[in-house]
């Protein structure tokens, strides 16, 4: 499976270098909604241009997480800090799993300490609705550890949505 994983991870590189998606990100003049609007449309239209020449639908997939993982990072960045303490952006679901689909939710989860959340309550709370200014459809949950564990033993799909988690940026050590 790993190297399966390695594979799948190039073909998105090739698509979408994360050095070219951050630096389009990163000129924005200070004007970081239209710069992140234009790189999702950008990316969105060399998609569906792939697609058009014959591109796997499988390989378009992956690269389409691939772009949005690296708008998330840099999103994160303007909000918060890379290692931000007590607090982590984990994919999860279908998103976490590498699928995102044309037409899929972006399923988010900020992992929280208490702590974290309260020291980065505010930053947290724009940098959802800057998901949201910028175009992506983000369904996002808000949970400590403790509350994973909690809302897992109640519901399976929260279950599966938790087996599926990847971490993206902030506090490393607390997704592990």
């Amino acid at each position: 499976m790993g190297a399966e994983l390695d594979i799948a991870e190039d073909e998105s590189a090739s698509v979408f270098s994360a050095r070219k998606v951050r630096a389009r990100l990163r000129a924005d003049a200070g004007k970081p909604i239209p710069t992140f609007r234009e790189t999702l449309a950008w990316g969105r239209e060399r998609l569906f241009s792939l697609f058009h020449e014959g591109q796997a639908a499988e390989s378009l997939v992956r690269a389409r997480t691939h772009l949005v993982d690296e708008v998330l990072r840099e999103a994160w960045l303007r909000h918060l800090s890379e290692k931000s303490p007590g607090v982590a952006l984990v994919a999860v679901g279908g998103y976490g799993r590498g699928e995102l689909l044309p037409a899929s939710d972006i399923d988010i989860l900020i992992l929280h300490d208490g702590l974290g959340l309260e020291r980065s309550a505010k930053s947290l709370e724009q940098l959802t609705a800057f998901f949201w200014d910028i175009g992506l459809e983000v369904g996002s949950s808000v949970r400590s550890v403790d509350e994973c564990v909690s809302e897992a033993a109640k519901d399976i799909t929260v279950i599966t949505n938790l087996m599926e988690a990847r971490f993206l940026t902030g506090d490393e050590s607390l997704f592990d």
